[in-house]
């Protein structure tokens, strides 16, 4: 990283990490059978560092991603989260912050809090950009409602979105793209990416954090 170098650091849940489940077609629950679950070899948040190194911008992209995180645990410094969201905000010194959560959220307590979190990077200035999550298979509830939920927050404070979802959701081959893409009444599969979903999320919010970067020139 050089001295002027961009900082953009990436916050949220398993989907940020970069998480996924390689497993047997039968759905059975990874670990069985020697199936592997671990952390793909280039999440979201380094596939965006390379589109952007790519696209010129000289920046620097960092993962904070924290499995199984919700909005309360990213306020509150909870659930492996390093420090309380307004301590975070404070201290980060990135140029951009990236937010990605909704998948681990109860939809009640997600529309109590996630403005909360948005009010807290507004009130310390910071330039946020909103990360809608990508769908999960149907059979498992989705993410409409949740979604939903994060973007007239992020309207309501002003922020940009880079809407994961709308596209995932609509995408005919998206299944094709998560990990344990089968549907069975109880098991949870079907809601972290593959590699190559991995690498379509970060495709999309690449132009929207080019421009914003490019805005902080």
């Amino acid at each position: 990283m050089s001295d002027a170098a961009k900082l953009v650091r990436c916050y949220g849940d398993s989907t940020v990490r970069g998480w996924t489940t390689n497993g047997r077609a039968d759905g059975s629950k990874p670990g069985a059978d020697g199936t592997v679950q671990g952390v793909v070899d280039m999440p979201w948040p380094a596939g965006l560092q390379a589109l952007l190194t790519d696209a010129g911008l000289d920046v620097s992209v960092e993962n904070h991603g924290v499995n199984g995180t919700t909005a309360t645990n990213w306020l509150n410094g909870t659930g492996g989260v390093p420090m309380p969201w307004a301590a975070e905000m404070n201290l980060s010194g990135a140029d951009l912050s990236l937010l990605c959560l909704g998948i681990n959220d109860a939809p009640t307590e997600l529309a109590q809090v996630y403005p909360q979190l948005l009010a807290t990077a507004k009130s310390a200035g910071r330039s946020l950009l909103v990360v809608t999550p990508n769908q999960i298979l149907t059979g498992y509830g989705g993410v409409d409602s949740r979604a939903a939920t994060i973007i007239a927050a992020a309207a309501q404070f002003g922020f940009p979105i880079a809407d994961v979802f709308a596209y995932t959701n609509t995408l005919p081959d998206w299944a094709s793209l998560l990990s344990y893409s089968v549907i069975i009444e109880g098991y949870w599969s079907g809601i972290h990416p593959t590699q190559a979903g991995y690498d379509l999320i970060a495709s999309l919010i690449a132009p929207v954090a080019k421009g914003l970067l490019a805005g902080a020139a």
